[in-house]
């Protein structure tokens, strides 16, 4: 089910959650604690499943509820093995945790798999699926969905396999539930990483034992705690683990009052979902990284809050510390709400290092209400060399900027006359403000040189102050390309729609098919619309009205974007912007003839 105005990440399970939430914070957690119904039955005699409980007097051995450890750390040390389960019932730890043993791959990273519509996923001829052993291990076994240009990507807990037809069912509810799963019919290409792909892990579950009586929160109030959640197996300066870690998945925590939330290092296949990371005094909300000899790869942050991060809230790669320290690919950031209080100022929401962090989806997040501080540093900001990056179906509401000094945009898609950043496709992303500012303030900006196939299509942009910042663009640029078609830019009277900055390096910029709310200072081409792009009830409901200019006036795109932000299918003749007018259905009324 998708419900108008969000995609299915902002209605899944983590929106859940922060409903029930509120639900239940009447309900005393001595009152959860009698209600034994609502924990995970115990393992009968499972070395595998450990148990951790803040409220009990003294450690046990953590093979039950009634003998649980204590404190987390104690069950992280305990030797966990592929589908070993740390069950943690709701309260507050004041600790530090560190989770640094793998699970295991059982299907690789796969490409060319199709996704049915509903809940399963078939893998090409040739895959194995004989190593997933429901019937041995029920609840263990984890779908990994990546690159879906159509919001199918996400972690599932695989309930059925049929190894002739090389079939896997994913579960539609439960208490393993990370992705709720709503597929929308798409094939990968074999061979190609950038287009739908999979893999089967059975991975080691770090978990909330009952998220409907509260999150399992680290608080670090008051200690000298750093970090408090550190995924990989130890440090090496400058930008290293001493091993690799793989198939982790974290679950339902709170992260609170530390200079840092999560660090993910040398990791691949990692989870980070439904959790809450708050006031992060001088730090990032969520860090991920990896290095030349020990990549990060595929790892998922999923309907997460991050609120009141101080700088970044989710970083992905390590700036400044040259092309070694960035290998981090393949990270999917999907469903998470970004914010900070009270309009307060953060440097970015979501920021994708240079060289060699490529791969990257961020797909289906709420970032909002929040001051940016820094010029060339937009709440979604893409460094040079940042490839291959798909960046759809996110809604960017009410940001600000601190001050005016240079260009401050929203979103920021870079290059570096060093680095060619390439095969970038920003689509389907609407970006508006409720309230009205003074400041300039950039929605897109766009670096023309060493740029290759750059995409910017089917946005909708509405009352921000300022459009389109444009620089490094001259000469012909015949091995550059930033494409901007199908947009809708809708900009206040007295803002710029178009800022051109020609800083001599050769770039190039092709626009064609936008609709602009009045004729814009550079880069008219001879098809655009001006004027009023007809909203339904903007700034609230950005869907076009019925008899809108901007219906049905939409080019051709290579690859063809087939649905919209909110995944209903556009037409033969496409519209602009992010919203797709969904046309009366044609009814045949026939005479009634009683007889």
């Amino acid at each position: 089910m998708h419900v108008m105005g969000m995609n299915k990440h902002q209605t899944g399970i983590g929106f859940m959650r922060l409903i029930w939430f509120a639900v239940f914070a009447v309900v005393s957690l001595a009152a959860v604690r009698s209600a034994a119904a609502s924990l995970p039955a115990e393992a009968v005699q499972d070395p595998s499943v450990y148990y951790v409980d803040a409220a009990v007097v003294a450690s046990g051995n953590g093979q039950s509820w009634a003998a649980a450890f204590k404190t987390i750390g104690e069950a992280l040390a305990q030797p966990l093995e592929p589908g070993s389960i740390v069950w943690i019932r709701p309260g507050v730890y004041v600790e530090d945790i560190g989770v640094d043993q793998s699970g295991a791959e059982v299907v690789p990273l796969t490409t060319g798999v199709a996704a049915l519509a509903g809940n399963q996923v078939v893998f090409p001829a040739g895959t194995d699926l004989s190593g997933v052993d429901l019937a041995a291990h029920p609840g263990e076994y984890f779908l990994y969905v990546a690159r879906s240009w159509v919001s199918n990507n996400g972690v599932y807990e695989i309930t059925d396999v049929d190894v002739p037809s090389r079939t896997v069912t994913v579960a539609e509810t439960g208490p393993l539930l990370i992705t709720e799963p709503d597929f929308v019919p798409e094939t990968g290409v074999a061979g190609d990483a950038a287009a739908l792909s999979a893999a089967i892990g059975r991975p080691v579950q770090v978990r909330n034992a009952d998220p409907q009586a509260g999150y399992v929160v680290l608080d670090a109030q008051g200690t000298s705690i750093y970090t408090l959640l550190y995924i990989g197996d130890g440090w090496v300066d400058p930008c290293g683990a001493d091993n690799p870690v793989s198939y982790i998945l974290v679950d339902g925590l709170h992260l609170t009052n530390a200079s840092g939330g999560a660090h993910v290092q040398d990791a691949s296949f990692t989870v980070l979902a439904n959790s809450r990371i708050t006031h992060m005094s001088e730090a990032t909300g969520i860090y991920v990284n990896g290095n030349v000899t020990h990549p990060a790869r595929y790892n998922y942050f999923i309907n997460n809050e991050i609120y009141d991060p101080t700088s970044e809230a989710i970083y992905i790669g390590a700036g400044d510390q040259g092309e070694d320290c960035n290998y981090t690919q393949f990270t999917h950031v999907i469903g998470n709400d970004i914010s900070h209080s009270e309009n307060t100022w953060m440097e970015n929401a979501i920021e994708v290092k240079e060289y060699h962090d490529t791969g990257t989806v961020i797909e289906g997040n709420v970032i909002h209400d929040f001051t940016l501080d820094y010029f060339w540093n937009g709440a979604i900001n893409l460094q040079g060399g940042a490839s291959d990056t798909l960046i759809y179906g996110n809604t960017l509401r009410d940001i600000t900027p601190n001050y005016e000094e240079g260009p401050i945009y929203i979103v920021g898609l870079e290059a570096r006359e060093d680095i060619l950043t390439r095969d970038v496709h920003f689509f389907n992303n609407r970006i508006y403000n409720t309230t009205p500012s003074t400041q300039t303030i950039y929605a897109i900006a766009a670096r023309g040189d060493n740029t290759e196939n750059v995409g910017i299509y089917h946005n909708t942009i509405h009352n921000i102050n300022g459009g389109l910042y444009l620089h490094y663009d001259a000469g012909d640029g015949s091995d550059n390309g930033v494409y901007f078609k199908n947009n809708i830019v809708d900009i206040p009277e007295g803002f710029p729609l178009i800022t051109d900055e020609d800083w001599v390096l050769t770039g190039t910029f092709t626009l064609s098919h936008n609709f602009f709310s009045r004729t814009p200072e550079a880069y008219s081409d001879v098809t655009l619309w001006t004027g009023d792009p007809g909203f339904v009830a903007a700034p609230g409901d950005l869907h076009l009205a019925a008899g809108s200019p901007a219906i049905d006036k939409a080019a051709s795109l290579t690859p063809t974007l087939t649905r919209d932000l909110e995944l209903a299918l556009r037409d033969s003749h496409p519209d602009l912007g992010a919203f797709e007018y969904q046309k009366p259905s044609s009814v045949l009324f026939l005479p009634l003839v009683l007889r």
